[in-house]
């Protein structure tokens, strides 16, 4: 396991400039924003105006906190509001506006010809455990506060997961826990 914490993440422009983001991890180790096979990330919304383009990438993005976030996609629009996702292709146009302000959200990317990803949103009252499945790679807590064996998690911190016999959580508060699962390619062993 490692942790992640959300006060170590460092701010980066978005590939079209239009914002920031906090990259919590990247496979292959090392991998810019465009030749990642899966990257996990945090960003600050804080205006409107485009997501960048993704060609090839699979995206799934939950808002974690804020007053919403509005998207305009050629299918349709969609409101998040906090706890909310949305999957969509790296390539669609998406247009975002802030009906309440910036927020921020969290952002699963994979190579689709490399990789699946989900992510899953579990509410947690005070004292509970969770045990994660074997896909499971990372935990974020989006609310409250949970205890694993590395140490105490808070609001945005990751837990990154290489074994699920070490990662059983425990929360100490009414907690939201997002956790995000990947596929492994055969033969590629790793991916943390």
């Amino acid at each position: 396991m490692r942790l992640v914490r959300h006060a170590d993440l460092v701010p980066q422009p978005w590939k079209n400039g239009g914002g920031s983001t906090r990259e919590v991890c990247a496979f292959p180790p090392g991998a810019t924003l465009d030749n990642f096979d899966w990257r996990l990330s945090m960003a600050t919304v804080a205006e409107d105006g485009p997501f960048s383009a993704f060609p090839g990438i699979d995206r799934v993005l939950m808002v974690l906190a804020g007053g919403g976030l509005h998207l305009n996609l050629p299918e349709g629009d969609h409101r998040l509001m906090p706890g909310q996702m949305l999957s969509f292709a790296g390539e669609t146009p998406v247009h975002a506006s802030l009906p309440a302000g910036p927020i921020q959200d969290l952002n699963l990317m994979v190579r689709r010809d490399r990789f699946s990803g989900r992510m899953v949103r579990h509410r947690l009252a005070s004292g509970a455990s969770l045990a994660p499945d074997a896909s499971v790679r990372a935990v974020v807590v989006q609310e409250g506060a949970v205890q694993s064996a590395a140490d105490l998690l808070g609001p945005g911190d990751t837990l990154l997961i290489e074994s699920v016999m070490e990662a059983r959580l425990v929360t100490k508060a009414e907690s939201a826990l997002v956790l995000i699962s990947l596929n492994v390619p055969i033969g590629e062993g790793s991916v943390l």
